[in-house]
């Protein structure tokens, strides 16, 4: 935003940016299952799921973010993958669901 000339956003509302921004870019991600075959989707959902998991854990090091909120513990680690594979398997099941109507 600074590159723009903008002030970016503090406090509360940098934290609604941050949220809205997360659940649109997620809405996004997870829609990718619409891509498969409805017999296919939770396959889709299944790896979609694991790799935003994976994706959490292991980039925010290597980006310079910190790896504190993902990876403190082993049982974060696992949680915040299982949280994501859980997303992909809802998708899925939402999607195959719908599919049938």
């Amino acid at each position: 935003m600074k590159k723009a000339d903008l002030d970016p956003p503090a406090g509360d509302e940098l934290y609604y940016w941050a949220l809205g921004g997360d659940l649109v870019s997620n809405a996004l991600y997870y829609s990718l299952v619409g891509l498969a075959k409805p017999k296919h989707a939770l396959l889709a959902g299944t790896a979609l799921g694991l790799a935003a998991g994976v994706g959490a854990v292991g980039l925010p090091g290597p980006l310079g973010l910190g790896t504190a909120p993902s990876s403190r513990t082993p049982a974060t680690t696992a949680m915040t993958i299982g949280w994501y594979l859980i997303g992909g398997l809802v998708t899925a099941s939402a999607f195959t669901i719908l599919k049938r109507k």
